[in-house]
């Protein structure tokens, strides 16, 4: 047996047989739910996802994969393939999610929403970020968090099911005709739109071919993406659903996944103190020098991050007037 590479919670692992041939195996520390859901997901359904051989104290052997499409190459047909599955995933288990799963329910959604407020009130304190945390976006996350019910309702009333719950692109292998579904850590019950909205929204950053760093997201417009999910949803289910009511949940859903996702970095990570302090130093700054300094700090996420934070503006807006 020969040991490949290893780290924290991963090791690759080389078997050679008598007969010559090379078999290769993946060890990964894992929780409990992750292993079970394997187990579940490979027995259940069609679902591409690694094959647990075994399982026991924390620690999972599943089959190898090779080394996957990066984000920054996906093809369109690459996008279609993975919400195909993601739909698939979301019918099997449509109103019958494992019952020992966490649940983003009201509970579940409002212990997310107080970390994001005291994420907030940090990044308030120090004043925000200069050209991509204005006042503007720190009184509309405001707004959303003193109203939270208005998102989070239209999420409650959508069918529950089991979600992946960290969708982004980096955790898709896509190789060798196969797109499999990987890290199934973050898994919990609650409404699709969560997966899909992450999926559609949660940008990768990965070097391109010529050498330049590439925010990446799904290679489909938005209004096909959600299109081709709901047809393969419902063609998974053999019924119709309200499509309506799904598209308000999946704009809820942007609207507290922002609020989450983003500002949970501050309040979880000691790091952020630094980085909010550096943005207080930059807005006191001369304007030339602070502009150059802002685009070295957010070279390969600025862009995207404004266009997020505008989104999520107008979205506030829309919903709360």
């Amino acid at each position: 047996m020969q040991r490949g590479w290893s780290g924290a919670a991963l090791c690759k692992y080389q078997v050679t047989c008598d007969s010559g041939e090379v078999l290769a195996f993946v060890a990964k520390r894992v929780q409990d739910n992750e292993t079970c859901l394997l187990e579940i997901l490979s027995r259940r359904m069609s679902l591409d996802v690694p094959r647990v051989y075994f399982a026991r104290d924390g620690w999972c052997v599943m089959e190898a994969l090779p080394s996957g499409k990066p984000p920054v190459e996906w093809t369109p047909e690459d996008a279609r393939a993975a919400l195909a599955n993601l739909a698939r995933l979301h019918a099997g288990f449509w109103e019958c999610a494992p019952d020992w799963l966490d649940r983003l329910d009201a509970s579940g959604l409002n212990r997310r929403l107080d970390k994001a407020a005291r994420g907030l009130a940090l990044i308030g304190r120090v004043g925000g970020w200069p050209g991509l945390i204005e006042p503007s976006l720190i009184r509309a996350m405001r707004r959303a968090l003193d109203r939270r019910e208005r998102f989070v309702a239209p999420l409650l009333d959508q069918p529950v099911t089991l979600l992946h719950g960290d969708t982004w692109l980096p955790n898709w292998n896509i190789a060798d005709g196969r797109c499999v579904l990987l890290d199934w850590n973050e898994a919990v019950a609650g409404p699709a739109t969560w997966d899909v909205n992450y999926f559609l929204e949660i940008a990768a950053v990965y070097k391109a071919v010529d050498g330049q760093w590439q925010v990446c997201l799904p290679p489909l417009s938005r209004e096909e993406a959600v299109g081709l999910y709901l047809e393969e949803l419902e063609r998974a289910l053999g019924r119709s659903v309200d499509r309506v009511a799904f598209a308000s949940a999946l704009s809820a859903a942007f609207v507290v996944n922002t609020l989450t996702l983003w500002l949970s970095y501050a309040a979880d990570y000691a790091w952020t103190n630094l980085a909010f302090g550096a943005g207080w130093l930059l807005a006191r700054l001369p304007g030339s020098l602070r502009r150059t300094l802002e685009g070295l700090v957010l070279q390969n996420q600025g862009d995207f991050l404004r266009q997020t934070f505008a989104h999520f503006e107008s979205q506030v807006g829309y919903w709360l007037g």
